[in-house]
């Protein structure tokens, strides 16, 4: 019992040999007597035992001691070969897996990226599985070991040669520790503290995943923190390390860039973040590849704020039409992107944008067959400049119409429309062509109907202008100062003077030409409808020219009368010589009574309250008062 209590605190030597003899047997370390001499397992060498005697209270475990010197790392190996291994079938347990030995190799040399590799021993047990081993007093422990594991994707066990011994001595079946497997190293002592923050984790990600999918990533991610190490040290240049980045796939990248910690790498982080953006900004810029009519450009709108600007270029004969869109993106530490998320949302805005840009282009395409129709002379966007500042939502096509109206050989224009490619309902968001054979085909009966009336009212004004008798008679009537008869179209206008001023304005149609009238009522159709209204006019300002005459010459002084246009100023001076004055507009009939009744009501609206005993349109010996 006190043996196997001795074996759990090891690695101290407590197992000797008592001969040199094939007959040797192993002594424990608890069972050895003073008078004896033993022997080192490993190099036959002779140990001593040490704080071994029960009656004494020691300060280190009991144990053996070689006399002079020690074993070599080859003896170590040569011991564990001749003892066990040596023989194919022998058998070892790494974990919980019994493996059986076929082969093994003693310092053989491996090949990696990052050095050669040379393992104590090489074992390959049956069933073709290659362990590399380590001992562990042979003191090759290195930061760069695991690198090369990484790339050579074996597992990688540790023998202490001294708990061999002690399992031997139990006849036990030997337990190896394993050190590496699967990109993971389970014995610190083996890797650098930086490489476990910064690249162990990323690893074990990977452990979750399918590992031969990422062994290349595995080496990639070596490579980097092999050249970073080296740099930090000064032994390479930035360059290297900049190329290993560049190597490992952009999350391993990003993973890198944010566990990346210390001042010594504030400068390397910098290059790092750039590189990183440059790869983002040639994704986005490759996304032109999904389509050769869209344009992308990335543009840096604030110092923490990218835009990115994607045109669909929709071509139409010699017009640049074009639907476009933009996205912000937000700087986050020091990254342009940071997330392929966002790639793919961009991706996907861009798919979404060519969709639409695609039902632009088939309408466009049978706009283009819609010009083939007889009445259509062309179509095409209002301007070169508004199809290339608007998207094509907001760019009005301009269809011009077509057809024979004055002469059978000869087209002409009868009208010209503006169009948009599709009208959208507010409410469903649903778009519905505005160009369409049956939408230009009702248009076109329109435009064609109101040009056949034009020229009908062309004709008629033509007949109207060129009947010399009717020219003659309307110069007739006309009066300078009163009313004035004018042609337009097809109708004669009857124009009288403003009431406030010597311009005139159109008034009435007295005379229509049209296909049933008949020429010969037109003499009588006029002077019916002007001659006489334009004879009483006449009187009636030759009978107020005498009023005016009678109020101007007023004894009084007070009272005067001005003619303008169809109406009258009465003015009246008061007695603080202030002067009002009234605008009156004689109504019919035009009588005596009815002329002075509305000059007296005038009148005497203005003198009230001022004159108290007024005497209005009296004449007293042959004067006004």
């Amino acid at each position: 019992s006190g043996a196997e209590k001795s074996l759990n605190y090891l690695p101290e030597l407590i197992i000797g040999l008592d001969s040199l003899g094939d007959d040797a047997n192993y002594v424990h370390i608890d069972d050895v007597k003073s008078d004896v001499t033993y022997y080192c397992p490993c190099c036959k060498g002779v140990i001593k035992p040490r704080a071994y005697k029960d009656d004494i209270d020691y300060k280190v475990q009991p144990h053996f001691y070689h006399v002079s010197g020690g074993c070599s790392p080859e003896t170590y190996v040569h011991y564990i070969c001749k003892t066990w291994l040596f023989d194919i079938g022998s058998k070892f347990i790494v974990g919980d897996t019994e493996y059986c030995v076929a082969h093994i190799d003693t310092e053989k040399t491996f090949h990696t990226s990052y050095g050669d590799y040379r393992p104590d021993m090489t074992i390959e047990s049956i069933g073709e599985k290659l362990f590399y081993v380590e001992i562990k007093s042979t003191n090759k422990k290195s930061r760069d070991l695991i690198p090369k594991w990484d790339e050579l994707g074996n597992d990688v066990v540790e023998i202490d040669v001294r708990e061999v011994i002690n399992q031997k001595y139990r006849c036990d079946m030997p337990t190896f520790k394993q050190i590496y497997s699967d990109g993971e190293c389970f014995i610190k002592s083996y890797s650098h503290s930086d490489y476990d923050r910064l690249i162990e984790p990323r690893k074990k990600l990977w452990k979750r995943q399918e590992k031969i999918n990422y062994k290349i990533q595995w080496e990639h991610l070596d490579w980097f923190w092999s050249s970073l190490s080296s740099f930090l040290m000064g032994d390479t240049k930035i360059e290297n390390v900049i190329d290993a980045f560049d190597a490992m796939d952009i999350e391993d990248r990003l993973w890198c860039y944010q566990n990346i910690k210390g001042k010594s790498c504030m400068d390397i982080k910098q290059e790092l973040a750039e590189n990183i953006n440059l790869y983002y900004m040639q994704k986005i810029y490759d996304l032109q590849n999904i389509d050769n009519n869209i344009r992308i450009s990335v543009v840096k709108t604030s110092p923490l704020i990218h835009t990115i600007y994607m045109r669909y270029n929709i071509p139409f004969d010699d017009y640049q039409c074009h639907i476009t869109w933009s996205e912000k993106v937000k700087e986050k530490n020091r990254l342009f992107l940071c997330d392929t998320d966002k790639i793919n949302r961009i991706t996907e805005q861009i798919s979404l944008l060519s969709n639409v840009a695609h039902d632009y282009i088939i309408q466009i395409n049978h706009i283009k067959e819609l010009t083939e129709l007889p009445y259509i002379a062309s179509i095409h966007p209002k301007s070169h400049q508004i199809a290339e500042k608007y998207d094509i939502y907001f760019v009005p096509f301009v269809v011009k119409y077509i057809d024979h109206i004055h002469n059978k050989y000869i087209y002409e224009t009868i009208g010209v429309k503006e169009y948009y490619i599709f009208q959208t309902n507010i409410k469903t968001l649903q778009r519905t062509p505005s160009i369409t054979e049956s939408i230009l085909k009702n248009d076109y009966k329109m435009f064609k109907n109101n040009a056949i009336q034009n020229l009908e009212l062309e004709i008629q004004s033509y007949v109207l202008r060129h009947i010399s008798a009717l020219k003659n008679f309307i110069d007739s009537l006309q009066d300078p100062e009163g009313y004035q008869l004018l042609y337009h179209k097809n109708k004669i206008i009857c124009k009288e003077p403003d009431k406030y001023s010597n311009n005139f304005y159109e008034n009435e149609i007295i005379f229509a030409l049209d296909d049933k009238t008949n020429l010969q009522t037109v003499y009588k159709t006029i002077f019916d409808k002007i001659y006489y209204k334009n004879r009483k006019m006449c009187l009636l300002k030759s009978v107020m020219k005498k009023y005016m005459d009678r109020i101007n010459r007023c004894n009084n002084g007070i009272w005067h009368m001005d003619n303008e246009g169809s109406g009258y100023y009465i003015s009246m001076l008061a007695s603080n010589n202030v002067v009002d004055q009234a605008y009156l507009e004689i109504t019919e009939p035009y009588s005596k009574v009815s002329i002075e009744k509305q000059l007296h009501d005038v009148m005497k609206i203005m003198a009230s309250g001022l004159y108290s005993d007024i005497r209005l349109l009296e004449v007293d010996n042959g004067k006004q008062s």
